[in-house]
């Protein structure tokens, strides 16, 4: 298959300031990338628990954060309650719980096939 040929478009439609110098104020791309790390930084330090009621304050807003990060999911007392929290999320507008036992490949593709 060959590509078509496209036009590009010319810069001046592109480009916000081709021709026109930054503002005063505008970061180039290190300041701008020490500027955000001093901001998360910042975040991170101003939630630091200083009090037992902060470290459970901290340990929920932040649990879940680090547990998206590192791709993990929270543990659960109960199937029961996985779901039910998958359901409150306001990004589930449905839940199937599938149970995967190691080795039993055939019905985890079966389950995931009938969804």
């Amino acid at each position: 298959m060959k590509e078509e040929f496209s036009e590009t478009e010319p810069d001046e439609d592109l480009l916000v300031f081709h021709h026109r110098s930054m503002p005063y104020h505008a970061l180039n791309t290190d300041q701008l990338i020490k500027s955000l790390i001093q901001s998360a930084k910042f975040g991170v330090e101003s939630r630091k628990p200083t009090n037992a009621s902060g470290l459970e304050f901290y340990q929920t807003e932040m649990g879940r954060g680090l547990y998206h990060a590192l791709s993990l999911q929270a543990a659960q007392e109960s199937s029961e309650d996985l779901v039910k929290e998958l359901r409150s999320s306001s990004n589930a507008k449905e839940v199937t719980l599938i149970v995967y036992q190691p080795g039993d490949i055939e019905t985890l593709a079966g389950q995931l096939s009938s969804i």
